[in-house]
């Protein structure tokens, strides 16, 4: 859905107007990843509309209904609601500097992602079930992917104001101001996947339901105090890029010090 949503949003604004363009690829992105998971339903169901088999495999992975679905809806929620609580304070030209400088930061972290996902998660749910060591694999893949984000954010930070204008054009030019003000927002969601990886194979996804449940509480609340305050564009940014940082990081403390009560055992 996200890297939908940042095809979209980076072609519509040419035919549209920037905030029907930002509501256009949103919707767009969701109407794709509803097609792809139809099809894939599809395909592999195996259940053929049998209720009983339906019942068995919910009892089974009852910690989908109960705490992955809800967290990933909160998710969504938390990812998309900044735009429309920024939007209330601020001009339409900063939300849509705002949300074009988050659509080019999310391109690595979607692509890294991805790429992380697909090797680590099996990896991690074979050697929790055989009770072999996880710390070494999660150490190390998160101090790669730290390195990898130190890189990009410092050029992000030192020419995201040069780069920004040179590949979208001059109007632009501000989105990449506004990169620098997320990138503890950026640092964090692109090193977190080894550890939300993990946490499924642990039995830890209340966890991560709460901490999301954490994290939208505190941005909603942020938001309020800061219309009350009457802040500017910038410190918004700071400060939401801050408050988003906080509550990843200490579950990822929580995740590190689990896996290493497992290197220990």
């Amino acid at each position: 859905c996200i890297i939908f949503t940042v095809v979209f949003k980076l072609l519509l604004p040419y035919f549209f107007q920037k905030e029907i363009s930002f509501i256009l690829s949103v919707v767009l992105g969701f109407f794709c990843q509803s097609v792809l998971l139809y099809r894939t339903t599809i395909k592999y169901d195996k259940c053929k509309n049998n209720f009983n088999e339906y019942k068995f495999l919910l009892l089974k992975y009852k910690r989908f209904p109960l705490f992955k679905m809800p967290q990933n809806i909160i998710s969504m929620i938390n990812m998309h609601l900044p735009i429309f609580l920024l939007g209330i304070q601020v001009s339409s030209n900063d939300v849509g500097y705002y949300v074009m400088a988050r659509t080019i930061l999310l391109i690595p972290i979607t692509f890294f992602s991805q790429v992380v996902g697909d090797v680590l998660y099996p990896r991690f749910s074979e050697k929790v079930q055989r009770n072999e060591n996880v710390f070494d694999l999660l150490y190390k893949s998160t101090a790669l992917l730290l390195l990898l984000a130190l890189i990009i954010s410092m050029v992000i930070y030192f020419y995201g104001d040069y780069l920004f204008p040179l590949f979208l054009g001059s109007k632009w030019q501000d989105s990449g101001i506004y990169a620098s003000y997320l990138l503890l927002w950026f640092v964090i969601n692109f090193i977190n996947r080894p550890f939300v990886d993990l946490i499924s194979p642990l039995k830890l996804d209340w966890i991560l339901f709460v901490n999301s449940l954490l994290t939208i509480s505190i941005m909603i609340i942020f938001f309020y105090c800061s219309s009350l305050m009457k802040l500017d564009v910038k410190d918004i940014l700071i400060i939401y890029s801050i408050i988003s940082f906080v509550p990843q990081f200490i579950l990822m403390i929580y995740v590190f010090f689990k896996a290493y009560d497992l290197k220990r055992e």
